[in-house]
């Protein structure tokens, strides 16, 4: 593996798992139907580094999937499949406005 695909992977890996210590840490507050995550402080990542994008997501699943096994994620799978979704989106618009400036 390249030396600069071993950084990239390491970055990311790292960021997502920062988001899910971060979010889990404060569990009963990170999920249910009123969430408050201090981990979506890290969102702000993708204006840096285009690396964050897939961390941020891969966290947030990781977390909720984790949250679900736990039985700390009420919502189960939908927050799973639809909160990383809405990570991912607002990764990639964070990224595309740092290009933009």
């Amino acid at each position: 593996m390249e030396k600069k695909t071993l950084q990239k992977l390491t970055q990311a890996s790292m960021i997502a798992a920062l988001y899910a210590v971060l979010t889990l840490a404060v569990a009963p507050i990170s999920f249910g139907n009123m969430q408050f995550r201090i981990s979506e402080a890290l969102t702000i990542l993708p204006l840096f580094t285009a690396v964050a994008i897939p961390g941020l997501t891969v966290g947030c699943a990781l977390a909720n999937f984790i949250g679900f096994i736990f039985g700390l994620n009420q919502i189960g799978f939908l927050d799973i499949f639809f909160g990383s979704a809405a990570t991912l989106i607002a990764a990639i618009v964070t990224y595309m406005i740092g290009k933009s400036t």
